[in-house]
C-alpha cells in the first residue's frame, strides 16, 4: 500500500449503543478487525443497505421496497412479499388496516387485536393509536367475541403486550416489543412460515 493516507482511529457501530473504538494504521488491520467482529456475530451495523455482499460484489442492486403499508409489515416481520395478500391474511384500503379473513383467527380474539395494533403501529407508521379510533377499528373487522373491548385491552396490557404507560397517560394503545414480536409470530403461524 502507498503512503497516500494514514490511518489512526475507527469508530465500528456493532450493535445500536455499542460502538468498537480501535487504533489501527493499516487497512489490512481494519479488514482484519472487520472480521474479527464478524467471526463473533458483531458485523458493523450499514445503515440504509439492504443488498447482500454476494450482490454487492456482483454490482447488482436490490429493488426498493414499495413504500406501502403490507410491504413494511412484510419487511419488519421478515414475511415473502406479497403474502399478507395473497394468503388473505390483512391489506390495507384507504389507510386501514383489514383483516381479510377474521374466522381465521377463531377464538383467539386477543391476537387478531395485536395483529391490528400492529398493522397500525408498523404499517402506518403510526407510534400509538387512541382508544377510541382502535375500538372503531376493531369493531369494523367483524370479530365474532363475547368479550368487551375494554376487558380485552386490560388483559393485553396485564400480559405485558400493551405499554401501560402510554393507555394511563392518555388512552394510547401501544405494543410493547413484547407485542410487537407477539405480532409478528401470529403472522408468521397465519402465512405457514411459523
Amino acid at each position: 500500500m502507498s503512503d497516500k493516507y494514514s490511518l489512526k482511529e475507527v469508530h465500528i457501530e456493532v450493535l445500536p449503543g455499542v460502538t468498537v473504538i480501535a487504533d489501527v494504521s493499516t487497512v489490512d488491520s481494519l479488514v482484519a478487525l472487520l472480521n474479527d467482529l464478524r467471526a463473533r456475530n458483531m458485523a458493523p451495523k450499514v445503515e440504509g443497505r439492504k443488498e447482500t455482499d454476494e450482490n454487492h460484489r456482483q454490482g447488482k442492486k436490490q429493488p426498493v421496497a414499495e413504500d406501502n403499508p403490507a410491504v413494511r409489515i412484510e419487511v419488519n416481520a421478515e414475511l415473502e412479499k406479497g403474502s399478507l395478500t395473497s394468503k388473505n391474511i390483512l391489506a390495507f384500503k384507504d389507510g386501514i388496516p383489514q383483516l381479510l379473513r377474521p374466522s381465521a383467527f377463531g377464538k383467539r380474539i386477543t391476537e387478531a387485536a395485536i395483529v391490528l395494533i400492529h398493522a397500525v403501529e408498523t404499517g402506518l407508521k403510526s407510534q400509538s393509536i387512541e382508544y377510541e379510533q382502535f375500538k372503531g377499528l376493531y369493531e369494523s373487522q367483524g370479530l365474532k367475541t363475547n368479550t368487551p373491548l375494554a376487558m380485552l385491552m386490560t388483559n393485553l396490557r396485564a400480559s405485558g403486550y400493551l405499554d401501560k404507560n402510554s393507555y394511563r397517560e392518555g388512552r394510547k394503545i401501544r405494543l410493547t416489543a413484547k407485542g410487537e414480536r407477539k405480532a409478528i409470530d401470529i403472522l408468521k403461524a397465519q402465512i405457514g412460515q411459523a
